[in-house]
């Protein structure tokens, strides 16, 4: 019998390959700070998620990985370029 997902024994036994990373945060903010939060992240083009993320690195000071927000914006921007060229096409 394998043991329950998360568990510190994977299949058979034997410890897990590699570990799960974190991927979400439920956190409860004020509504007032939400907005403000919302609406830099609008100004900057960044989602919400990468606005967050920026902050945290810079008040830990650490560059451990890559910078998703780059990323992030690149996409946004591909969306929006999509967007334009679907539209442009009914016109």
């Amino acid at each position: 019998m394998a043991d329950a997902p998360g568990s510190a024994m994977g299949d058979r036994g034997r410890p897990p390959l590699k570990a799960e990373p974190r991927k979400q945060l439920s956190m409860v903010l004020p509504p007032m700070l939400l907005d403000a939060i919302k609406q830099r992240s609008r100004e900057l083009s960044l989602t919400v998620t990468a606005y967050i993320i920026q902050l945290v690195r810079q008040d830990l000071n650490w560059s451990g990985m890559g910078d998703p927000s780059t990323r992030e914006r690149l996409d946004h921007i591909e969306q929006r370029l999509r967007s334009l060229e679907h539209h442009d096409r009914d016109l």
